[in-house]
């Protein structure tokens, strides 16, 4: 019988949910979860992960402490600098911070050496249940998680199983002029209709519930699975960071990358159609209004994240040929007059005027992509050896 792992990446483990949700969730459509991995950097209540360990065995992976991961990496053949460029993190003490992509990577690296062989790892967030929101009247549909994402994984060629979500759009509804202009130097275009209408950018399931299952290169990171059998085909997780006047900022996306590297190894990704739920704002049902303090906060986060992520992202599709050398400069000089246009119309909007600050955080991150590129590519590197390793282990 195969083994199916859960996966997850948080600050603090101090809840039940949706752990349990997930693992409930499992037991009820007969699916037995042989582990689940839990990367953390901060708190830990050792009552409620005692309480869960009755129900699953879980693997505690903290950031900056984790020996057991650290010897399996040296016995692989990695050098101590690789093994802590690969999971130990410099920003955390000072800044609090732990990359995405690097907590991603620590969860699939004890996956894939651990003993016994775990065959598949299927990766939830912390604000995602097993459930789809039906409709705005809030009706839920129950789903069996493991085996929606299990029917496709286990075809030929697949790597990757994943699927949007459901609940409020990470994007509040809003319309101002400038709206397009904001968007399209965010890289964010094609949300402008869904963010520009009178909704309230709530996302429910559609009104076919057949499941149709297409090919994609979009992945979410809160809502996939990864048949760790075709490790040959899989490539390593991948968010920049870039540090904006005192502050580190996380760029979003690690999961974006990961979906344009796998096809290009051969691999498939495919989107199953099981849109879980997303409490995008911790607050739902209430909805999300621009207007709202801590909203705009929240968008404000997200599209410095988005700065971060852009210029590295446009720099490996250029490299693949999906953007033409030289038109490269001018195009972003075009998308950074079009976040000026527009980043200056939302602060005046909404009488939020860091947002201002977008266009600065744009040129700070672009002026980082060096260090971006060489940091990706150390990682390759030290990917390739693993890839080598396993080639013994597996």
């Amino acid at each position: 019988m195969a083994k199916i792992a859960f996966g997850v990446i948080t600050n603090n483990i101090d809840t039940f949910y949706p752990y349990c949700d997930f693992i409930l969730n499992a037991q009820k459509n007969g699916h037995e979860i042989t582990k689940m991995f839990i990367c953390y950097s901060h708190r830990l209540n050792r009552r409620k992960l005692k309480a869960m360990q009755k129900h699953v065995d879980i693997e505690l992976l903290k950031i900056n402490n984790n020996e057991k991961l650290k010897k399996q990496l040296l016995d692989l053949g990695l050098t101590k600098y690789e093994v802590e460029k690969l999971i130990q993190s410099q920003d955390l003490k000072k800044y609090g911070l732990v990359p995405y992509g690097k907590r991603r990577n620590i969860v699939l690296l004890a996956a894939l050496l651990s003993k016994p062989k775990i065959d598949y790892l299927m990766f939830f967030d912390t604000d995602v249940k097993p459930y789809v929101l039906a409709d705005n009247e809030g009706n839920k549909r129950e789903i069996d998680f493991v085996g929606n994402h299990l029917k496709y994984l286990q075809k030929e060629n697949v790597v990757v199983t994943t699927s949007d979500y459901t609940g409020y759009y990470i994007i509040p509804s809003m319309y101002f002029d400038g709206l397009k202009e904001l968007l399209e130097g965010l890289q964010k275009e094609k949300a402008y209709e869904f963010v520009k209408s009178e909704g309230h950018n709530l996302i429910t399931e559609s009104k076919n519930n057949i499941l149709k299952a297409k090919s994609t290169n979009k992945i979410l990171g809160g809502n996939h699975a990864i048949d760790l059998n075709k490790y040959e085909l899989l490539a390593p997780y991948y968010s920049t960071t870039y540090h904006y006047r005192q502050d580190l900022v996380l760029g979003r996306g690690e999961d974006t990358l990961l979906g344009q590297v796998i096809p290009d190894l051969g691999g498939k990704i495919i989107d199953i159609e099981t849109k879980i739920f997303h409490n995008t704002f911790d607050s739902y049902p209430e909805v999300p209004n621009i207007h709202n303090t801590d909203v705009r906060e929240r968008f404000y986060c997200a599209c410095l994240g988005w700065l971060g992520r852009n210029p590295f992202l446009n720099w490996y599709l250029k490299n693949k040929g999906e953007w033409a050398p030289d038109k490269f400069d001018d195009d972003i000089e075009k998308l950074r007059k079009k976040l000026v246009k527009g980043s200056y119309k939302f602060a005046d909007n909404y009488n939020s005027p860091k947002f201002k600050d977008l266009p600065e955080a744009f040129s700070v991150a672009y002026s980082q992509l060096d260090h971006m590129v060489e940091d990706y590519e150390q990682l390759m590197d030290i990917w390739n050896k693993i890839i080598e390793g396993l080639k013994q282990r597996r």
